[in-house]
């Protein structure tokens, strides 16, 4: 993983674009930790993490560790909510995270406490719900969607 990602970098590095990696927890990169030692070793001025609240939320990440990396490795972070349960077989973790999220505010993730341990950056909806999407259609789900997101995070 490590390979690769400097490799991606190093790629990148000359179009002026920088790499975030993102860890699902059924990866070999499955938890902030994971990711952080990765994106040490890379040891590249363009590499960085995704926090994905879903992806953080489901290895039991801690804000604490969250805390203790350098703020330069974080660009942007993607919302969504869950359920409080953490599906025990990778088959859940995958299904839940390509069509089982949830507006944020509506699952139990503590959204605005992982978002209060990153610095000020800017913030990307991944809320895929095929269910939700053939119920109400794509506009009404967006809609939902950034109607709870402002509603969380609005102070």
């Amino acid at each position: 993983a490590t390979d690769r990602f400097t490799r991606l970098c190093d790629m990148a590095r000359p179009l002026g674009l920088n790499i975030g990696l993102e860890y699902p927890s059924w990866t070999e990169t499955p938890n902030l930790r994971a990711a952080a030692d990765v994106v040490r070793a890379a040891g590249r001025p363009n590499a960085g993490i995704v926090v994905d609240t879903l992806h953080f939320n489901r290895p039991r990440d801690s804000v604490d560790d969250l805390r203790t990396l350098p703020r330069e490795w974080f660009r942007f972070a993607q919302v969504c909510d869950a359920a409080a349960e953490i599906p025990d077989t990778v088959e859940g973790l995958i299904h839940t995270a390509r069509d089982e999220r949830l507006v944020p505010g509506e699952g139990g993730i503590d959204i605005r406490q992982i978002l209060g341990a990153l610095p000020a950056i800017p913030y990307s909806l991944e809320i895929p719900n095929n269910e939700q999407v053939r119920a109400l259609g794509h506009e009404e789900w967006a809609r939902r969607c950034i109607e709870g997101a402002r509603r969380l995070l609005t102070p």
